[in-house]
């Protein structure tokens, strides 16, 4: 089969990496400047927990311990991100100055989450801006890749499969079938993330509404043109650790 023309929409925190790397598949990553006639993949995750994963990424990386790293032994084994690691070595911040500041101000993505509807004004400006920087994958979510759902109406028929990292087995194997590739599935790397994970009634009711006309807008398309189940989308609306 020519899969020269197929394309990975990898959105992040979805278990992109593992399958770029075991598909070898070309992918768009924090950047969508897609071209006309490509066939696409797509892998998705419950955008409550996609959020929660991409904040303690953003945070790890920040506080990574820099003291005493060989900079030349650098890989994803031993950390998160080789190049932000190098980076921050180099020039004392990991993102940008204000980006690693708002990080930490919030600390935990519950709070960054239940800020987002604060009385304390300052606070609710700076949840906000934290949310809308396009830096990482907070703001560069479901609805960031896909144009809130416009990208799937026009490209409908060329999406040829779309898979979720909560059925990741099962969906590598639907892949495995409909690209030809047969591989040996790996195991999946286990995450050792300690972080507490915890949501409140009030963070996750401000995220649904966050991510109301992105994430959620792209789901709803998706389960329109019956590439994921409305079951599954019920899921997506709700929080269990």
């Amino acid at each position: 089969k020519n899969n020269l023309n197929l394309k990975f929409i990898h959105i992040g925190k979805t278990g992109g990496s593992f399958l770029t790397k075991n598909f070898n598949l070309s992918q768009y990553h924090h950047h969508r400047n897609y071209i006309q006639n490509e066939k696409y993949i797509i892998w998705i995750r419950n955008p409550l927990k996609r959020f929660v994963s991409a904040f303690y990424f953003v945070y790890d990386i920040i506080n990574f311990d820099i003291q005493n790293i060989d900079i030349k032994n650098l890989n994803l084994v031993n950390c998160l991100s080789p190049y932000r690691i190098k980076f921050k070595i180099k020039k004392g911040y990991t993102f940008t100055k204000r980006y690693d500041y708002l990080v930490n101000y919030f600390k935990n993505p519950n709070y960054l989450a239940e800020s987002i509807t604060s009385e304390n004004q300052e606070e609710k400006k700076l949840a906000l801006e934290l949310m809308y920087s396009n830096i990482e994958h907070i703001f560069k979510g479901i609805g960031w890749y896909l144009y809130n759902g416009e990208f799937i109406e026009k490209n409908c028929k060329n999406i040829l499969f779309v898979g979720s990292q909560e059925n990741m087995i099962n969906d590598v194997q639907k892949l495995d079938n409909i690209i030809g590739k047969k591989n040996k599935i790996p195991k999946l790397r286990e995450n050792k993330n300690k972080h507490d994970k915890h949501l409140s009634k009030k963070a996750i009711q401000n995220l649904l509404e966050f991510y109301k006309n992105t994430d959620y807008k792209a789901l709803e398309t998706l389960m329109k043109y019956e590439f994921i189940s409305k079951k599954l989308l019920d899921e997506y609306r709700t929080y269990n650790i």
